[in-house]
């Protein structure tokens, strides 16, 4: 119950001021909890999956500004205002001001590979 209330809290401060740490620690809590909700079986899954995401990313972000005339990946990274991304402010003073942006699907996917090497090793261990 104190989880629940404190988490309520917490995402209640995020929608009032939309402030980037507080949709960091969010998108970081939204990851630990989707790395230990989801298990891949086994390497070939997990290379099979690695490998789509790798050229999924690819043309998304690369080579999709030539297909749709944008970037379509950034575009919708930072129209959207929910925490499914990690955003970290540049501390130099510019006349844009900009965040540098990685999304959570670039943390999770290569995150349920290293799972699945720390289950291997402590099922060895055993």
């Amino acid at each position: 119950m104190l989880s629940f209330v404190s988490s309520a809290v917490f995402v209640g401060i995020y929608l009032y001021t939309r402030n980037w740490v507080c949709n960091d620690i969010i998108a970081i809590c939204y990851t630990f909890m989707f790395l230990h909700l989801i298990q891949v079986p086994n390497l070939k899954i997990s290379t099979i999956l690695l490998t789509s995401a790798f050229f999924y990313d690819i043309f998304w972000v690369f080579l999709s500004s030539y297909i749709f005339g944008s970037n379509v990946m950034v575009s919708v990274a930072t129209s959207i205002d929910l925490p499914i991304k990690i955003q970290c402010p540049k501390m130099i003073p510019t006349p844009v001001s900009f965040c540098g942006l990685i999304g959570l699907g670039d943390l999770v996917l290569p995150g349920l590979l290293v799972c699945l090497t720390a289950r291997i090793d402590y099922i060895k261990q055993s």
